[in-house]
C-alpha cells in the first residue's frame, strides 16, 4: 500500500522531528545543556525560512517551554540557517554550543547507520512506520539491546 501525499509529507515531517530529538539527545548524554537556573536559555536553530511550517512549530514549542517551565528556560529559535548548515548545526550540538537543532534524518545516518531505514521512500506509511518503530528495530534505533 503506497502512502498518500498528506501521510507521506506527515511521516517525512516525523523523521525531521526525531532526527532532531535525537540530535538533542547526543548532546544531553554529552552533558553539554546545563541545569535549570533562572531563565535557562536554550538555542534551537533550523534551515527553514520564517514562513515555513518548522518555524511555526518551533516558535509554539518555545512558547510551551516558557509556559510548561514558568520562564525557568526559554527557546531562542534561529531559522533560516543562521546558526550554519545542518551539519555545522549537528556539530554545535555535539560540541556543546548549540542545545537544539531540526533537520532530516538523513544526516545522523554517519553517526548511527540504523537512521538510514527511515529515509527510505515510499516504502513507508503511518501505521506501517510506527508499528517497525515501537518494535525490535525502534529500540535498536534507541541504541538499546534487543
Amino acid at each position: 500500500m503506497q502512502a498518500s501525499n498528506g501521510a507521506s509529507m506527515r511521516l517525512h515531517g516525523w523523521r525531521r522531528c526525531v532526527a532532531g530529538l535525537l540530535a538533542t539527545l547526543i548532546g544531553i548524554a554529552g552533558g553539554s545543556v546545563p541545569a535549570a537556573s533562572a531563565a535557562t536559555t536554550i538555542k534551537l536553530g533550523h534551515l527553514q525560512a520564517p514562513a515555513n511550517h518548522q518555524q511555526q512549530a518551533a516558535l509554539r514549542f518555545a512558547e510551551l517551554v516558557a509556559q510548561k517551565t514558568k520562564g525557568q528556560y526559554e527557546v531562542k529559535v534561529f531559522p533560516s540557517a543562521q546558526l550554519g548548515s545542518a551539519r555545522d548545526m549537528l556539530e554545535a550540538v555535539r560540541q556543546g554550543n548549540l542545545e537544539m537543532t531540526v533537520f532530516g534524518s538523513d544526516l545522523l545516518e554517519s553517526i548511527l547507520p540504523a537512521m538510514g531505514a527511515l529515509g527510505l521512500p515510499y516504502i513507508w506509511d503511518r501505521e506501517k512506520a510506527h508499528k517497525l518503530l515501537s518494535g525490535d528495530v525502534g529500540v535498536h534505533v534507541e541504541g538499546g539491546e534487543h
